[in-house]
């Protein structure tokens, strides 16, 4: 096989039984970031989604069809600001900055987070070589299915952000079961807040992003 066979080798779908030895499993204490967006119907900061699971999004744990009130939840969040705000706005590659119902929000998990870690060799442990952040979603939340089924007692996935690289996560049933989330965040602010605008525009140039001053 030549290195460029190697490089677009595909995930495949998961083994019927997933292996996971103690160098898979990461404690995350936080800080959790996540672009929360205010809207009536969604999730509020510290509730999982229980709708899915979504096509656009990579690990969720749902069973098909796609719809509302699953018992399986989940929740994406960053372990930064910059992180967060490239995961929510890799599509269109614009921060909008005139979004007042977008929140950038964080919060210290109350206890740590007991996280499947793909970053590792879980891959191939598990036969598989591929980068999980760069593979096909459909095949990516089979994983994630069969993880959440396998280890139910896990809070979630972190895993390689594909735009920016930085550690994200999904947060998964457990997280709930066994709350994880304080009474309050550390931090609450709208895109559209004074406050961080200098962050954001800081944030765009990293990742040469447009800005989208809604005018």
């Amino acid at each position: 096989m030549t290195l460029d066979d190697d490089a677009q080798e595909e995930l495949p779908l998961p083994p019927a039984v997933l292996t996971a030895d103690d160098e898979h499993w990461k404690n995350w204490s936080g800080p959790a970031w996540r672009i929360h967006k205010q809207q009536k119907g969604r999730p509020d900061w510290n509730q999982l989604r229980h709708f899915g699971p979504a096509s656009g999004q990579r690990f969720d744990p749902q069973e098909l069809p796609e719809e509302d009130g699953k018992p399986e939840g989940v929740q994406y969040v960053a372990s930064s600001m910059l992180a967060a705000i490239g995961e929510v706005f890799q599509t269109n590659r614009t921060i909008p900055l005139h979004d007042s119902t977008r929140l950038a929000v964080a919060w210290e998990p109350i206890r740590p987070l007991r996280l499947l870690d793909v970053r590792t060799t879980f891959g191939n442990a598990n036969k598989a070589s591929a980068v999980f952040s760069s593979a096909r979603k459909d095949v990516t939340r089979a994983w994630a299915r069969l993880a959440h089924l396998q280890w139910p007692d896990m809070d979630g996935i972190i895993y390689s952000a594909k735009k920016t690289g930085l550690p994200c996560a999904a947060l998964f049933t457990h997280a709930e079961v066994a709350p994880v989330w304080p009474t309050l965040p550390s931090f609450s602010r709208s895109l559209t807040d004074p406050a961080i605008r200098d962050e954001l525009l800081e944030i765009a140039e990293t990742l040469r992003w447009e800005v989208d001053y809604g005018v």
